[in-house]
C-alpha cells in the first residue's frame, strides 16, 4: 500500500530543531519527520474536541493518537487528565477561531453601488460593521458631490441622496468601519489571546503524552495573504505603522510625501499620516487619503503611492515577528513542536526562517483534490525552510463539512498519496461514522513501513500562475512538480510544447516539454554556452551545442534550462509561423487589407531572428495574431476592454490573458438587469465558435449567460483548459453572423448565491479552438 521508495534529500538544513520534555528528548530529522527519545513517532490517529467521553470512545479504537481541540473558556487540567489516563499520545489546539483585527475596509471595487439616481434612499447590507463613510461621487468625473458617516442598525446602513444637480450618473462609495475584518488580529487583541493561551498551558499540568501544540493563535483562515483593501484600526497597530514609517524614511516628513506620492504637502507629521484611510484600493477608487480623526482629505496619485506597499510591509512584518515569538513563548512553557497550519500563503512560513517548528496540512475530499487544491502548497512551503519542520496532516475530512469517507479505500487512498508526498503523520477528523472500523489496519500499514520515517522529499517549482499546463504530480526521479507564490509565468511556443518561467531567489529558470511525444527539437538562442540543461531531478541533459542553438531531445517532462532570460525558440515554431504568414500573404489583397504595419513588423522580426531569436519570435507571434485577427480568423476581446460596465473593477493577474481581468464581487444585489459588461466587435460572415475565459464558482454558473446578437447563450456546464485561480473556458455554442457590429452582454443574473465571478476573455472564432489556458487560437 505505501511505497518504500527512499528519496533524496535536496536542501542542506541548518541545525534541526530539538527539545526536551518531561526528559524525553525530541528533534525533527531532515526527512521532517519527528524523532521523540531515538523513535520516529509517526501518528494515525483522531481529531476531536477535547471532551472527556469523546476521548474515551476515540481511544477505544485502537487508536492512540489523538489531535484535541481546547476549550478556552475552561481549564484544561481535567481533559488532559483524560487524554493522559487514556494512555494516549496527543497534540493540543486552542478550539477558537484566531482573533480578527478591527478595520476599515477599502474596497470600492466591491462596496459600491453604480447608476445612483440625484434622490433616493438606500438600504444596504453590512454585517459585521458598526458604521460606515461613504462617496457619492459623479460616475464619469469622480468629483466627490456628498460624503459622511452612517451608523450601522441592524445589519443595514441607510444612506440619502439628495443632489439639487441631477448628473448624468452618480455612484455611491461605501468604507464599511468592522469590528472584525478577514485580517487576523497581531496588535491588542492578539496579546490577549497570546495570554490566554499561555495561561491555558501552564495550568494543564500535561503529562507525558503530549507531543505538540497546533496553530496557538486558534483556527486561521488566512494569516496575512494580504492585497490591499483592509486598514487596521488600532492604536497598536498606528504606532507600529508610525514606527516603521520613520525608520523607512528617516525622520524625514518631505521623503514620505515624494514616496506616498501626494500631490501637495499635505502631511505634516508621522503620526498624522499613520492615521490615514486612503480611499482607493489597488485597483480602484478616488484619489484622495482620507484623516479619519480630522475628516479631511489629501489628495495623492494613486497609480504610483507606496502606501499599500508600506501597510503590507508592516502587517506581513507583525505577523511574522509576533507568530514566531508566540511559539517561542509556547516552548518555554511546554518543550514541545509547534505547529501552524497551512493557510495560504504567506511570509509566516513562505521563507527559510518561518515562525514554528513544522505545517500542518488540512485537506479535505478524496482523490488527486486532496494533493493539488490543499497538499502541496503546504508541501512547498516546507520545503522552502532553511531548518526542516515536522510536515503533518493535522486534518483530514472526507469533504469541507463534516462528511465521514465515502468508503475505506478512500481513506487510505488519501493516507498514502500524502506519504508519498513527504507527510509524517496524519490525523482524521472524528465523526463517529464509519473511519472508526477503519483506521486501525491504517495505522498497522503505516508502522510496517518502515521507510516513511526517511523519505526525503525533492521538488521542482513552478510558479502559480503556470498552473495548467505545469501540474502538481511525481516525475520521474522521484521528484515532485509544486506550485510556488514565485513570480512568472507561462511561454506560448506553439502546438506540442509547453514551458514557463520561473522567477525566485533560490532558483531562476526556464521550464520546457513536450505536450504529446518525444520530439528532437532544435531549440534557438542568442550565445547557448552560457547555458545550462538539466532534468527535473538534477540530471545533465545530453545536448549538442551550435552556433545559433541547441539541438536536443525534449521528453514530456519539463528540462531546466539555466543560464538565460530568453525564450527558447524552437526551429519547428518558427518555420510554422512562417509558413502561415506566407499562405495568409498569398491570398488575395482584399484579404490582408489594413496589414500593412504587422507585415512590415512580422518580416522586420524574421531579419533579426539570428541575431535575438526570442525577442524575434516574440514579435513574430505578436505580428502573425494581428494579422489573422484584421483578416477575420479569430476575434479576441481581452475581459478588461470593456465599453460599459457594472462589474467592479479591472485588477491585475498575471495568470490571465494581458496579466488583467475584469471583476464583480460584492455583497450588494443588483437591480433586474444584473451585473453587466458589455463589450463591441466587428465581424464578417462566417460559421465562429464562441467562448468565454472566465473565473465562475459552480453554483454561480447558472446565473451566467451572454447575449449575442439579440439571443441569449447559455455557459457550458463544465469549464476546460483551466488556468491561474479558477479560471477555464466555456463554450457558448456557434454563431452564424452576418457583416456587422455586434453587442456582446455577459451578465451575472439577479438571484444568484454570491454575485462574484471575473472575465479574462471572449472568444471568436473560425479555426477549431483547443482551450489551454489563457492562449489565443493556434497560429498554425
Amino acid at each position: 500500500m505505501f511505497s518504500a521508495a527512499i528519496l533524496l534529500v535536496s536542501t542542506a538544513f541548518a541545525s534541526p530543531p530539538s527539545g526536551d520534555f518531561q526528559g524525553a528528548s525530541w528533534s525533527i530529522n531532515q526527512q521532517r519527520a519527528l524523532i521523540w527519545n531515538g523513535q520516529p513517532y509517526i501518528p494515525v490517529g483522531w481529531r476531536l474536541p477535547a471532551i472527556p467521553e469523546a476521548i474515551r470512545t476515540a481511544s477505544e479504537t485502537g487508536v492512540n493518537d489523538l489531535l484535541l481541540e481546547m476549550p478556552l473558556g475552561t481549564e484544561w487540567t481535567h481533559l488532559v487528565a483524560a487524554a493522559e489516563q487514556a494512555e494516549v499520545r496527543y497534540l493540543v489546539t486552542p478550539d477558537a477561531d484566531a482573533p480578527k483585527a478591527p478595520a476599515f475596509l477599502v474596497q470600492p471595487e466591491v462596496y459600491r453601488i453604480d447608476r445612483v439616481p440625484a434622490r433616493g434612499l438606500f438600504r444596504v447590507p453590512l454585517q459585521n460593521a458598526r458604521s460606515a463613510y461613504y462617496l457619492l461621487i459623479t460616475s464619469k468625473g469622480f468629483f466627490i458631490e456628498d460624503k459622511g458617516w452612517v451608523d450601522v442598525i441592524g445589519g443595514f446602513v441607510t444612506i440619502e441622496v439628495s443632489q439639487r444637480v441631477v448628473a448624468e450618473a452618480y455612484t455611491l462609495l461605501i468604507y464599511p468601519r468592522v469590528d472584525a475584518s478577514g485580517l487576523n488580529d497581531y496588535w491588542e487583541l492578539f496579546d490577549q489571546r497570546r495570554d490566554a493561551v499561555l495561561s491555558r498551558l501552564q495550568t494543564a499540568q500535561f503529562g507525558p503524552g503530549l507531543r505538540g501544540v497546533v496553530s496557538p493563535t486558534g483556527r486561521v483562515d488566512r494569516y496575512t495573504a494580504y492585497e490591499g483593501g483592509i486598514v487596521p484600526d488600532s492604536e497598536l497597530f498606528r504606532l507600529e505603522f508610525q514606527a516603521y514609517l520613520e525608520e523607512k524614511y528617516r525622520g524625514n516628513i518631505d521623503a514620505l510625501v515624494r514616496g506616498w506620492r501626494l500631490r501637495a504637502p499635505e502631511i505634516d507629521t508621522f503620526p498624522e499620516a499613520a492615521r490615514m484611510v486612503p480611499l482607493f484600493s489597488r485597483t480602484r477608487g478616488v484619489d484622495k487619503l482620507w484623516d479619519p480623526q480630522e475628516g479631511r482629505h489629501v489628495s495623492v496619485d494613486i497609480f504610483n503611492t507606496a502606501y499599500w506597499t508600506d501597510l503590507q510591509t508592516v502587517i506581513d512584518n507583525a505577523a511574522v515577528r509576533r507568530l514566531s515569538r508566540f511559539a517561542q513563548a509556547v516552548r518555554r512553557v511546554v518543550n514541545v513542536p509547534v505547529i501552524y497550519e497551512w493557510s495560504g500563503w504567506s511570509p509566516v512560513y513562505d521563507t527559510r526562517d518561518a515562525a514554528g517548528n513544522g505545517i500542518g496540512v488540512r485537506a479535505y475530499g478524496t482523490g488527486l483534490s486532496v494533493i493539488e487544491d490543499f497538499a502541496a502548497r503546504a508541501v512547498s512551503s516546507a520545503v522552502a525552510w532553511n531548518n526542516p519542520g515536522w510536515l503533518i496532516a493535522t486534518e483530514l475530512r472526507g469533504s469541507a463539512g463534516q462528511d465521514p469517507y465515502p468508503d475505506q479505500r478512500a481513506l487510505t487512498g488519501v493516507v498514502s498519496d500524502l506519504a508519498e508526498l513527504g507527510v509524517k503523520g496524519w490525523f482524521v477528523r472524528w465523526t463517529g461514522g464509519p473511519e472508526a472500523a477503519w483506521l486501525g489496519s491504517i495505522v498497522a500499514a503505516v508502522r510496517a513501513d518502515t521507510s516513511i520515517p526517511a523519505r526525503a522529499l525533492r521538488a521542482a517549482f513552478y510558479p502559480e500562475n503556470a498552473r495548467y499546463p505545469a501540474n502538481t504530480m511525481r516525475l520521474p526521479g522521484g521528484v515532485w512538480w509544486l506550485p510556488t507564490p514565485a513570480a512568472g509565468n507561462r511561454i506560448d511556443l506553439g502546438p506540442g510544447y509547453e514551458a514557463y518561467r520561473h522567477n525566485a531567489p533560490y532558483a531562476t529558470f526556464t521550464a520546457i516539454w513536450r505536450a504529446d511525444e518525444p520530439k528532437k527539437t532544435k531549440l534557438l538562442f542568442n550565445d547557448p554556452s552560457k547555458l545550462t540543461f538539466l532534468t527535473a531531478d538534477g540530471r545533465p541533459v545530453d545536448v549538442r551545442v551550435l552556433r545559433d542553438g541547441v539541438e536536443l531531445t525534449l521528453d514530456t517532462v519539463p528540462i531546466l534550462i539555466y543560464g538565460a532570460e530568453d525564450v527558447p525558440v524552437p526551429q519547428d515554431t518558427v518555420d510554422a509561423i512562417q509558413a502561415e504568414y506566407k499562405a495568409i500573404t498569398a491570398s488575395p489583397s482584399g484579404r490582408v487589407l489594413g496589414t500593412g504595419d504587422y507585415r512590415f513588423l512580422f518580416e522586420d522580426a524574421v531579419k533579426r531572428l539570428r541575431q535575438n531569436p526570442s525577442g524575434a519570435y516574440l514579435s513574430m507571434l505578436d505580428s502573425i495574431r494581428k494579422i489573422q485577427q484584421v483578416v477575420g480568423v479569430f476575434e479576441w476581446i481581452e475581459g478588461e476592454s470593456v465599453e460599459e460596465t457594472t462589474f467592479g473593477h479591472v485588477y491585475s493577474s498575471p495568470a490571465c490573458s494581458g496579466e488583467r481581468a475584469l471583476g464583480v464581487d460584492t455583497p450588494f444585489a443588483p437591480g433586474p438587469d444584473g451585473y453587466t459588461a458589455t463589450y463591441t466587435v466587428r465581424l464578417d460572415e462566417g460559421e465562429r465558435e464562441f467562448w468565454i475565459a472566465a473565473r465562475i464558482d459552480a453554483d454561480v454558473l447558472p446565473f451566467v449567460e451572454v447575449e449575442f446578437g439579440g439571443a441569449k447563450h447559455e455557459l457550458s456546464a463544465v469549464g476546460t483548459g483551466g488556468y491561474g485561480p479558477g479560471f477555464a473556458w466555456y463554450s457558448l455554442g456557434k454563431v452564424v453572423p452576418k457583416p456587422g457590429a455586434y453587442k456582446i452582454v455577459v451578465r451575472l443574473r439577479h438571484g444568484a448565491p454570491r454575485y462574484s465571478m471575473s472575465i479574462d476573455a471572449l472568444l471568436l472564432t473560425k479555426k477549431p479552438f483547443r482551450p489551454s489556458g489563457p492562449r489565443m487560437p493556434s497560429v498554425f
